[in-house]
């Protein structure tokens, strides 16, 4: 039996085929939204491999399907002909991520400054994570501006943000390790 090849060479020209749609170039917003989407996905993938916390293993596992589904979302042409076929973001998901971030940061002591990120590996990673959640934010909120984005996909990537940054302190409290604060 041939296994079918991972080349296609249909990208050699600098484009890549939306979902069930036009090829667009691979420069396109849309397409570098997504593609930081999987950036994070594979962040979160380390920082799942270095968890210390088996309820944060299981979480982050879950956060990378929505990812997934998230991604593929956006790698669809807005006019797709059907949506059925694609998973969907609600607001349950954003309340969701709020519920996780109430549950984790309750036995955490309250700061009011910025931590210092990398005090193990595992916080380490959620941070490098954090960050590329923002940055795949502002590409969302970019990408919103010239084509329609549903509002919930926004929210969700602003709370990651704020789970991930609480999930890394948690790990630091599970861990007994000093959170290390910024020093002026």
């Amino acid at each position: 039996m041939d296994l079918p090849k991972i080349y296609t060479r249909k990208g050699d020209d600098g484009t890549t085929g939306l979902f069930g749609g036009p090829r667009v170039s691979k420069t396109s917003l849309r397409v570098q939204t997504y593609g930081t989407i999987d950036e994070l996905n594979a962040a979160i993938g380390v920082a799942k491999v270095f968890s210390n916390v088996s309820d944060i293993k299981k979480l982050l596992e879950r956060l990378q399907h929505k990812l997934m589904n998230t991604a593929s979302i956006l790698a669809s042409p807005l006019n797709n002909t059907d949506p059925a076929r694609l998973p969907v973001m609600t607001e349950a998901d954003v309340t969701g991520l709020e519920k996780c971030i109430d549950y984790f940061a309750q036995d955490l002591p309250p700061i009011s400054t910025f931590i210092v990120p990398g005090q193990n590996k595992a916080g380490a990673f959620l941070s490098v994570a954090r960050t590329t959640c923002r940055r795949t934010e502002r590409m969302i909120v970019a990408l919103s501006e010239i084509e329609d984005v549903d509002p919930a996909i926004r929210k969700f990537f602003n709370r990651l943000s704020d789970l991930l940054f609480t999930l890394e302190r948690h790990e630091y409290f599970a861990g007994h390790i000093e959170e290390k604060y910024w020093e002026k």
